[in-house]
């Protein structure tokens, strides 16, 4: 008995589906003509990660059973006045790039809130979802999903094929057609900046698998030596060569390690690589050229003098040769980051501060009267 009323309401589900979604028209966005008619079995989405664009699979099977862990663990009990966790997904605007993620995102956070009351109504799910859809590309057929939501029986509709259904017509609205065929176009051009093995990896096996390719296939063997280094694609194939996928990855991963550690090695003993002693490193911005002199002027000749003297030095060793190659200068305010707390050189030279003694106060006035103008 309790089978035939199921089926019988998954039917009256279905048809109302159809009859509001047949209402529904793309103004501004969705696919051209609305989703197709009829929609998947009873049950047909309830465990899978997104869905696929034609008719999905059946609903899964039994779980198999676990068997007990050794040392008598206990499953954990389900906590009591469970308040909702984490944070809502990001709003969808009917962008087909975004949909497969924005879907994966709605699962994760219903996922996470299961045990919250409320959360586990499949006709809760779909109001949810469709809060989380705004803007013009999505606006009519959100309204249309509404309706048929409204037709439904709070009590005797509520059933998970209410949300099998309602992610059915999802993907086939807004499910990106396309995204296979780009990822097979990406996977071409993907290659690995050395040392960043991992992030090539992670990338390359996202792609793959978007792709539809098989790991185990000759293709993705291929694709992912020519998206190797010469230096390191040189020592994975070299003998033995690694038969499958998992001992590529694996080779590839202890030849860029080993690399890596050499270049290390090879650093450190380097005696010029640049930290070596005081005058190399980070002092090289304080330092001022080897060939820099500075001319000497004298003051008590006033400022003509000192003119000559200038000219005469820069007419003896050239004009560049007081210039040296150009030098940053770093002061308390342009300093960056990584010179903090660090020793600098200083030239005692120039902090020296004047004798106001009494005794010189003519020399003082001297060397000033010195820089003003000619008589």
């Amino acid at each position: 008995m309790i089978a035939t009323t199921t089926t019988g309401t998954a039917a009256s589900i279905n048809s109302k589906l159809k009859a509001s979604l047949s209402r529904y028209s793309t103004p501004g966005g969705g696919r051209s003509g609305g989703p197709p008619s009829g929609g998947p079995p009873s049950g047909g989405l309830s465990g899978g990660p997104g869905g696929p664009s034609g008719n999905p699979p059946g609903p899964p099977g039994p779980p198999a059973l676990v068997p007990p862990v050794q040392g008598g663990q206990q499953p954990v009990a389900r906590a009591a006045d469970v308040k909702s966790m984490g944070g809502l997904p990001q709003v969808f605007s009917g962008d087909h790039l975004l949909a497969d993620n924005f879907i994966e995102e709605v699962k994760g956070y219903l996922r996470l809130n299961q045990d919250v009351a409320g959360y586990n109504s499949p006709i809760k799910k779909v109001a949810l979802t469709l809060t989380l859809m705004k803007g013009p590309q999505v606006a009519g057929w959100t309204c249309n999903m509404g309706m048929w939501l409204d037709t439904l029986n709070p009590v005797l509709d509520n059933i998970p094929d209410v949300w099998d259904q309602f992610l059915f017509k999802f993907l086939q609205q807004y499910q990106d057609s396309q995204r296979e065929n780009r990822a097979r176009g990406e996977i071409e051009c993907c290659t690995m900046k050395f040392p960043e093995i991992d992030d090539y990896i992670a990338r390359f096996e996202d792609l793959s698998h978007i792709a539809g390719y098989d790991t185990n296939s000759s293709t993705v063997f291929q694709l992912f030596t020519k998206g190797l280094p010469n230096d390191i694609l040189k020592e994975v194939l070299t003998s033995p060569t690694p038969q499958t996928y998992v001992k590529l990855k694996e080779k590839a991963i202890s030849s860029t390690r080993s690399k890596v550690l050499i270049n290390n090695i090879l650093w450190a003993h380097n005696p010029n690589r640049g930290t070596g002693g005081f005058n190399q490193g980070i002092f090289n911005a304080f330092l001022q050229p080897s060939n820099f002199q500075r001319p000497q002027t004298s003051f008590s000749q006033g400022n003509q003098g000192g003119q000559g003297n200038q000219e005469g030095f820069l007419q003896q060793h050239g004009p560049g040769f007081c210039q040296g190659p150009p030098q940053t200068q770093y002061n308390s305010i342009n300093a960056p980051c990584w010179m903090n707390n660090v020793a600098v050189p200083i030239d005692l030279g120039h902090t020296r501060a004047p004798n106001w003694q009494s005794g010189n106060q003519g020399c003082i006035q001297g060397n000033a009267t010195g820089f003003g103008p000619a008589p």
